[in-house]
């Protein structure tokens, strides 16, 4: 009888062993399914927290400041990147060279009575130069001050104006791609004047958007004593009002013209040529390292309807200009959908760029055409992303060349 009893009670303890396993398992997958839920819960929480806040972002004007900042931060810790890279190099000297030398000698001592190099240069960037070293009392810093702040202000602007012709989202992803590219990237932060020719152009256009045509006129002004073919951001301005029939309006278009006509004025009074800014470039011509415009001395040869009159270096160094120019073409051709005025200002400075431009400086000058930029735009967070990685890298290269004077622009 005990051994009966004790068999029974050992399968009753098997049994609840089993009960209890079972129980304990199934507990366990209830519980691991339980947290599968709540971690899909809780991403999903997330993730509509963060689409919230992305959708924040993109509506409030914190969204024009992030990508100035961004870039601000960018361009100083590159250039602390490349002074360890460079040897007995100061921290100013990484934002000069070439072109900037010249600058900082008409902001100095202004221009001189007889025609030199120095007339090749409008007078805007280093005017204010001139005025910031009053205060400053170093050209070296005032000069990469101006551009410096120059290329970074332009950044909303840019934004604001993109937003009239796509999404906000695009309209971001389209700012930092411009902004990252190679060239504008270094020459928005060097001292050059195209960051402020840029700035003063976009200006003139979004004052025109808004309505504001006695504003954007002088700003006009402004950006035609920049640079040369600045005056041409007049023609999207004129071509609306006259599509309005805003033929009053259309007169104040005369304040750019005449600020030109006054510079050409200018020019006549100190060195009696009214273009001695013309004449000033012919002093480069025939260089080995500025050969002639590109019309002249690369694609007329090409077509064997004239011979280059310099020596040029061989021409695979510039074969890399047909498929930039073909897809710049392209793209301001795009630019015509977008905005029909744009396109006309966008093909006036394209063609003005190959025209007076060496082959050296088409890469320099073309990409500052913003209009094309319009057409370069992503909804798609990682395209954005790795075009702005690849266009950083290759502008870290750029700048690096240029501040070991090995490459011009």
């Amino acid at each position: 009888m005990y051994d009966f009893n004790l068999h029974l009670f050992g399968a009753f303890l098997i049994r609840l062993s089993r009960m209890l396993y079972f129980i304990r398992m199934h507990t366990f997958f209830i519980s691991v399914q339980t947290l599968n839920y709540m971690k899909a819960y809780l991403s999903m929480e997330k993730f509509n927290k963060l689409r919230s806040g992305t959708i924040y972002l993109l509506r409030s004007k914190l969204r024009f400041i992030i990508p100035l900042l961004i870039f601000f931060f960018l361009k100083i810790i590159s250039a602390f990147l490349l002074l360890q890279r460079i040897e007995e190099k100061d921290f100013l000297s990484l934002f000069h060279g070439w072109d900037s030398f010249y600058y900082m000698s008409i902001a100095t001592r202004w221009y001189p009575n007889t025609v030199v190099e120095l007339w090749a240069f409008f007078p805007f960037y280093p005017y204010i130069s001139r005025i910031i070293n009053i205060v400053l009392h170093d050209v070296w810093l005032s000069t990469t001050v101006v551009s410096f702040i120059s290329g970074v202000v332009w950044i909303p602007i840019y934004q604001s104006i993109a937003e009239r012709y796509i999404n906000a989202k695009e309209s971001f992803f389209s700012t930092c791609m411009f902004a990252s590219f190679p060239q504008v990237f270094l020459f928005t932060s060097v001292a050059y004047s195209e960051s402020l020719f840029l700035l003063t152009t976009l200006v003139t256009w979004l004052l025109y958007l808004r309505g504001k045509i006695l504003s954007s006129c002088i700003s006009a002004s402004l950006a035609t004593l920049t640079r040369p073919y600045g005056i041409l951001i007049i023609l999207p301005i004129l071509s609306g009002l006259l599509k309005r029939n805003l033929w009053k309006k259309s007169l104040l278009v005369f304040f750019p013209i005449l600020t030109l006509l006054g510079w050409v004025w200018y020019n006549f009074i100190k060195t009696g040529d009214y273009f001695a800014f013309i004449t000033a470039q012919e002093q480069w011509i025939g260089q080995p390292w500025q050969p002639g415009n590109w019309f002249r001395e690369f694609f007329l040869p090409l077509l064997n309807i004239k011979q280059p009159t310099h020596t040029m270096a061989p021409l695979a160094a510039y074969i890399f200009l047909i498929p930039f120019i073909v897809l710049t073409a392209y793209l301001i051709i795009m630019t015509f959908g977008i905005d029909w005025k744009l396109g006309v200002y966008g093909t006036a400075v394209f063609i003005t760029a190959l025209s007076i431009g060496t082959p050296l400086s088409a890469p320099r000058f073309i990409p500052f055409i913003f209009p094309l930029w319009l057409n370069i735009k992503t909804k798609k967070f990682i395209i954005a992303f790795t075009a702005c990685v690849f266009f950083y890298l290759h502008a870290m290269v750029v700048w690096f060349l240029f501040t070991s004077n090995i490459w011009v622009g």
